[in-house]
């Protein structure tokens, strides 16, 4: 099945950029369990002995539960963080086609899923940019993800490279088409 012009995607790094994505959300979870094991000492703690406990019977600060508790309010967020791993590999399983008169996205790890939006059918791009996106340095490509909308639906081409170039394409095939029905 032939698709189009292939567009190139940016795939390290992109990969290289959720991988620090994932490792900062992990900091930050660590960074707060240790401010709030730190506040939870300092509220609840005077020389040994229970402050706040006593009066309030707030029994889940008590020595013994404190550090088991807050543990577990740190493993779920972690695992929340971590349910999105895959957007590492992610980048390596999109492919981006363009004829004339359409885009073609495959995309999916597991799942394979293509979408398809005639160009005539197009109201908006939207460019999207990540910090690391903006960057044109070696071995980074300066890349980005578009957002075409169209009536009813949305079809994205993420981790493009040089996506005002293929912004600029999207809009001459849509002026080219709109001049043909005129």
């Amino acid at each position: 099945m032939l698709h189009g012009e292939p567009l190139n995607t940016v795939k390290f790094a992109r990969s290289v950029e959720a991988f620090f994505e994932l490792i900062f959300k992990l900091i930050g979870i660590g960074i707060t369990y240790i401010f709030l094991n730190s506040l939870l000492i300092m509220l609840f703690k005077e020389n040994g002995h229970s402050v706040l406990i006593d009066n309030y019977g707030l029994s889940l600060f008590y020595k013994e539960n404190q550090s088991e508790d807050l543990i577990n309010l740190l493993i779920f967020p972690a695992l929340y963080v971590l349910k999105d791993s895959y957007k590492i590999f992610e980048p390596y399983r999109v492919f981006a086609f363009m004829r004339e008169t359409d885009v073609t996205v495959v995309s999916g790890i597991l799942t394979k899923r293509t979408d398809k939006l005639k160009i005539e059918n197009l109201e908006n791009i939207e460019l999207v940019q990540t910090p690391f996106g903006h960057w044109n340095y070696l071995p980074w490509k300066k890349y980005g993800t578009l957002n075409l909308h169209a009536f009813g639906g949305l079809v994205v081409i993420p981790y493009l490279e040089e996506p005002e170039a293929i912004q600029l394409k999207i809009e001459k095939n849509l002026s080219n088409i709109k001049e043909s029905q005129e």
